[in-house]
């Protein structure tokens, strides 16, 4: 039974940081979208890859901090 309850308490851990990331990474979509655009306009293409590293990084530091 333990084991059981402890299997349960891991399973509801794991899917609300999965659920929790999922929003990260659709809010970052959604940064990362209006940024690629703007960096289009200006040609710069080196700051799109550093936006998405910088979504990535913040998406799992939230998780970690927020639900760990």
């Amino acid at each position: 039974m333990v084991g059981s309850r402890r299997g349960k308490r891991m399973l509801a851990v794991v899917t609300v940081k999965m659920m929790a990331m999922a929003g990260v990474v659709l809010r970052g979509m959604a940064e990362v979208m209006v940024v690629v655009a703007w960096c289009q306009r200006r040609w710069l293409w080196w700051c799109a890859d550093g936006v998405v590293l910088l979504a990535l990084a913040d998406g799992v530091a939230l998780a970690e901090t927020g639900l760990g």
